[in-house]
């Protein structure tokens, strides 16, 4: 008998049991998440778009869904101590669209930032089935990556060894800067040398290597003149050393800017006594000058004495 009351009780669960919905609650259907961007400097702001469908029984009131931001990709572990942001919950049922935009400098203001840090956005669902048991789902994952700066540079020196050339002389230049970036940005420094203002292609002479090193860079130079100058240089002339930063954000946007230039200048002369002579084509003609003079006083004086002896008909002066 007693076994009897047994089966019959075990029989009874059963079907209870089996009358009861499955405490599971499923996954949203057909949610998505999209950022306008994966990598963001300070200034910037994040923007979150997100979607999804959620159909509940009634009496699962204390469902939602939620954007949230984590420093750390093992946020599965921890939720409460790698969470940064999140948004307010949203607990519309059917199909829903949300969107949020988030400061950057929000952000690092709640976690360590020492240049370059990545975070994780996520697509949170807190749900319930009709027993009120609730299951969370973290979906979606999101890796922006926040970079301190874009490139900066400082330069400290540009200089020669003297200001003024020979043909046959090498121009030693020492300069002084500090360059930063942060991959994937590219930033570099080249020097240059031109003939002529405005500096483009058609003036350059020479250019060095591109340097891409960080931090405080020393580097000289020893430039050949005669390397580098096309002809040989036959009246005074003026070139310009010049220094430019290179820069390619994170978006593929090139920009280049001279830092400064130096304006050095170059004789015709191999001598540098001939050089320092001065403008040799006006100590050819300031003597010829003069004879002129000298000739053309010498006549008015002849004629202003004939003159008063006699009268005179014509005269042709020839040089």
């Amino acid at each position: 008998m007693k076994r009897r009351y047994l089966l019959i009780f075990a029989l009874l669960v059963s079907i209870f049991w089996l009358d009861i919905p499955s405490a599971r609650a499923d996954p949203p259907l057909n949610y998505s998440l999209t950022i306008n961007k994966s990598i963001f400097y300070p200034n910037e702001t994040l923007n979150i778009n997100g979607s999804w469908q959620i159909y509940r029984d009634q009496g699962e009131e204390g469902s939602y869904a939620q954007f949230r931001i984590y420093n750390n990709s093992e946020y599965n572990e921890d939720t409460n101590y790698f969470l940064i942001w999140n948004s307010s919950e949203y607990h519309e049922e059917g199909n829903v669209s949300k969107s949020e935009n988030v400061s950057i400098q929000t952000l690092l203001d709640k976690c360590t930032f020492d240049g370059l840090i990545n975070l994780y956005v996520i697509l949170h669902f807190y749900l319930a089935n009709s027993r009120f048991v609730f299951y969370e789902f973290q979906l979606c994952e999101k890796q922006i990556t926040i970079l301190e700066q874009e490139g900066a540079v400082e330069l400290y020196n540009i200089s020669t060894n003297k200001e003024n050339f020979l043909p046959n002389e090498t121009i030693e230049i020492e300069t002084e800067w500090s360059l930063s970036y942060i991959t994937p940005e590219i930033s570099h420094i080249q020097l240059q040398i031109h003939n002529a203002l405005p500096f483009g292609s058609e003036s350059l002479l020479w250019e060095s290597e591109f340097i891409n090193t960080t931090g405080y860079v020393e580097r000289s130079f020893m430039i050949v003149i005669s390397n580098i100058t096309n002809s040989p240089v036959k009246i005074p002339v003026q070139l310009y050393l010049t220094v430019y930063y290179f820069h390619t954000d994170i978006n593929n946007v090139s920009n280049s800017l001279c830092l400064s230039y130096v304006i050095i200048g170059l004789s015709p002369f191999n001598s540098p006594s001939l050089y320092n002579q001065g403008d040799p084509l006006l100590s050819i003609l300031l003597p010829s000058g003069i004879g002129i003079g000298v000739a053309i006083l010498g006549v008015v004086i002849y004629l202003n004495k004939r003159n008063k002896t006699k009268e005179v008909e014509e005269i042709t002066i020839q040089f």
